[in-house]
């Protein structure tokens, strides 16, 4: 089982669909990418950015 089939969903309110991520969010998603990926604790990601919907 992966770590995105074992996370929980959690409603939350967005003040709007752009609105920059939350640092909690980056940690999130760079756990879900360290994870996923096998990468080592010495790896480390330049950026952390959001795509906007087309």
């Amino acid at each position: 089982m992966t770590l995105a089939q074992e996370r929980t969903v959690t409603s939350v309110t967005v003040d709007h669909p752009l609105t920059p991520l939350t640092p909690e969010e980056i940690s999130a998603a760079v756990a879900i990418i360290r994870q996923e990926k096998s990468l080592e604790s010495s790896f480390r990601l330049a950026t952390v950015t959001l795509n906007e919907p087309a």
